[in-house]
């Protein structure tokens, strides 16, 4: 029988059993809580199905990751045995663990019995929750045996810990035969499996191996400092956990390293989506440049200088290169300097540079003669040529060919321009 999806019903036997095991009254209680605490839908979602997949294949392994993973499901199903007295706390852990250990051997009679007798004792007490509880477990155990092992182990492994979980009930059924026939073997297997997930997620990301599609030299990126502090401390990391004995603490490192690995893949993201901003931005405003280049003197001349900036323009080509002006002032404004040089690096854009840009704003005047306007633009293409070399050789990024048009005015348009402005008063 394949295993019950209990993502589709939360209120599952299986949750029944996990809460109604340790005390019917209580586990309501449990579930209000859990209730309140799914602010993050999202994130209550993929634990759900991280319970659904351990219920598949309940090793002792598989518990233990989970309770380290979600702490609010120890401190849960712990809560009704914390509220038995101490008598009460022996006989439950002591029923608990015979059940766990016939459940992991396939013991069919003891488990039956052992809830059978759970059952008959509630009923003869009156105590109705314990009687449907017990009769939850031992249904869900006759439907699917994955899914009762699960409850159980969970149970007992928040009572106990992790660590005591694994050290105590890690050797029950199949693994505790495997263990006794070859336990350096099983020792040594587990320990290299744990190490190549572990150099596996380190050596994977998934940003690295987008990039390398889009031709990026991933080697400059792997080399930035920040990236590579953390990929020195998630290496560290990786070899603290191959020196570790205790399986627990193993995996709580390998949770740990899990994060960093994020942290850097985010660190990545941030970088690339600076240099990509920052290409952009100049690829724009060299745009910007060569149409304002590409524009006949006729037309620059009749845009410029005192007079004729105070004159209103009636001529389109004329306002359609004020508006060019305007717009490459805009873009200047608007441009992100800080990733410009976090990109590009000091060298290639430096505070220097970053002063110049800046001060540009105002330095595209109408009002100033042509030759002025084409000399601040040409210190601002040499900047925008070097900040874009820079950004390349820092980060990887390809150089592609800046998108600028390459029209030039023909003769015959020149001859039509100069007829067209012959008059001294041009607007």
């Amino acid at each position: 029988m394949n295993p019950i999806d209990y993502s589709i019903d939360v209120k599952s036997p299986f949750d029944q059993a996990i809460a109604g095991y340790g005390a019917g009254a209580a586990i309501r209680n449990d579930q209000q809580q859990q209730a309140q605490l799914q602010a993050q839908q999202k994130q209550q979602a993929a634990m759900q199905q991280d319970l659904v997949e351990l219920s598949k294949n309940p090793t002792t392994q598989g518990i233990v990751q989970r309770m380290i993973k979600y702490p609010q499901l120890s401190e849960q199903l712990k809560r009704p045995y914390d509220s038995l007295n101490a008598d009460q706390q022996q006989a439950h852990l002591s029923e608990a663990s015979q059940l766990y250990a016939a459940i992991s051997s396939g013991n069919d009679d003891v488990v039956s019995n052992v809830l059978q007798t759970r059952i008959d004792a509630a009923k003869n007490s009156g105590d109705a929750q314990r009687g449907a509880a017990s009769d939850a477990l031992l249904q869900l155990y006759k439907i699917d045996k994955n899914a009762a092992k699960t409850a159980i182990g969970m149970h007992l492994a928040s009572i106990v810990g992790p660590d005591k979980f694994s050290d105590t009930y890690g050797k029950l059924g199949s693994e505790q035969r495997a263990a006794e026939v070859q336990p350096a073997v099983v020792k040594k297997a587990n320990a290299e499996a744990n190490s190549a997930e572990v150099k596996s997620k380190y050596a994977e990301s998934n940003e690295l191996v987008e990039l390398k599609k889009k031709n990026w030299d991933i080697t400059k990126i792997q080399a930035d400092i920040d990236v590579a502090k953390q990929n020195s401390r998630i290496a560290a990391m990786n070899a603290q956990s191959n020196r570790m004995d205790s399986e627990t603490k193993r995996q709580e490192l390998g949770l740990k390293i899990q994060e960093a690995v994020q942290k850097r893949d985010e660190t990545i993201r941030a970088k690339v989506a600076d240099a990509t901003t920052s290409f952009n931005q100049i690829d724009t405003l060299l745009n910007t440049i060569s149409r304002i280049r590409n524009t006949p003197d006729v037309v620059k001349r009749a845009a410029h200088g005192s007079f004729d900036s105070n004159t209103p323009t009636i001529q389109d080509d004329v306002r359609d290169y004020e508006e060019l002006l305007k717009s490459m002032g805009d873009q200047v404004l608007a441009a992100n300097l800080p990733a410009w040089k976090a990109s590009a690096g000091g060298g290639n854009f430096s505070d220097g540079d970053r002063d110049a840009v800046k001060n540009m704003t105002g330095s595209f005047n109408l009002k100033q003669s042509v030759p002025m306007n084409e000399k601040n633009i040409d210190i601002l293409e040499r900047i925008l040529a070097k900040t874009r070399k820079g950004i390349s050789m820092k980060t990887g990024m390809p150089e592609p060919v800046p998108d600028t048009p390459d029209a030039t005015a023909s003769p015959q348009m020149i001859d039509d321009l100069v007829k067209k402005y012959t008059n001294p008063v041009k607007k």
